[in-house]
């Protein structure tokens, strides 16, 4: 976690759970269009997207993290600055939080993954709610990086 004293997060839903990203971290929302899929993808990615003529690889999100319910799809594409950049498909945003770098609590050691792949490390407990806050560049691991900087998909598809 940054050491600032004010974090900006956009808060969204995947299925019934709430999970959130520093502000910092998102290139651009945009609506859910024109994702080509690419056969020989993992599961958890939906495709790509062709965006500011860049070819950006959408995550399923709910897939990855194994999130039941909500919509079924994804309304809405986040464009994540990592690299490679990232779009996640997310159910819909929930809101725009300010908060104290207090506010943030890490995640529990036995929550974290045996393989130290910690795409949650954080969570923020608001009043009834639980938020994870995800680290973007550890949503892939460097081997699927790498596997999807090599996949094809064809012609661009718009």
């Amino acid at each position: 976690m940054k050491s600032r004293a004010q974090e900006r997060l956009i808060v969204f839903n995947l299925g019934e759970e709430l999970y959130g990203v520093e502000i910092t971290q998102v290139k651009e929302v945009i609506s859910y269009r024109n994702v080509r899929e690419l056969p020989e993808a993992p599961g958890f990615v939906q495709g790509v997207i062709w965006s500011r003529n860049r070819r950006i690889p959408v995550l399923d999100l709910k897939r990855r993290f194994g999130v039941r319910g909500g919509a079924e799809g994804a309304n809405i594409v986040m464009i994540l600055d990592t690299v490679p950049p990232l779009g996640v498909a997310i159910d819909r945003i929930s809101r725009i939080l300010n908060l104290e770098s207090r506010h943030y609590e890490p995640l529990p050691e036995e929550a974290i993954g045996k393989r130290g792949e910690n795409r949650v490390e954080w969570v923020i407990k608001m009043e009834e709610e639980l938020i994870l806050i995800i680290t973007p560049e550890q949503i892939l691991t460097p081997t699927e990086k790498d596997a999807l900087k090599n996949l094809k998909e064809g012609k661009k598809n718009e």
